[in-house]
């Protein structure tokens, strides 16, 4: 299956490749929404909330604790 790009203009999309050698074959569109962009902002100040205070390091030891025999 061939993917290509394209906007559509009124009632017609264009594409950047040439789509000549394709002549007769069917055609599927897929119309693909912009997605907002995420809110960041919403997410300041709330580091403390969603890390905790411990060493990377001490961390990663509690995490290989028991690990090997």
């Amino acid at each position: 299956m061939l993917e290509v790009q394209g906007v559509i203009r009124g009632n017609t999309v264009l594409v950047d490749d040439d789509l000549r050698q394709y002549e007769g074959k069917s055609v599927t569109i897929m119309i693909h929404e912009n997605k907002s962009p995420i809110n960041l902002h919403k997410y300041r100040g709330r580091g403390k909330k969603m890390i905790p205070e411990t060493d990377a390091q001490d961390y990663v030891a509690g995490l290989r604790n028991n690990d090997r025999i």
